[in-house]
């Protein structure tokens, strides 16, 4: 009976798949701490063309993941951008 148990849970089981949502910034911007909210030094600038990776959203305002090597040092800031201001946004498998 066992086996028969063991045997069904394998059958069902599979694997875990992480997926997220990359897009191109299309202007340089800041991110806002919140919808039509003021932007903080902390967070460092978004140049055209970087990659952002989607994490919510509110009306037309996205909560992104940005992250970028830059001089040896990684570093990841969260924040809102508006939707218009992303384009090219594509399904990628794994984790930003």
């Amino acid at each position: 009976m066992k086996l028969i148990l063991i045997m069904l849970a394998c059958l069902f089981a599979t694997p875990a798949l992480a997926i997220y949502t990359e897009c191109t910034v299309t202007k340089d911007m800041d991110l806002a701490t919140r919808p039509n909210g003021p932007t903080e030094v902390r967070y460092r600038a978004i140049v055209k063309g970087d990659k952002v990776a989607f994490r919510g959203t509110y009306r037309d305002w996205w909560f992104v993941m940005h992250a970028k090597d830059e001089g040896g040092e990684h570093w990841v800031d969260y924040g809102w951008v508006r939707q218009k201001d992303l384009n090219d946004c594509e399904t990628k498998e794994g984790t930003p």
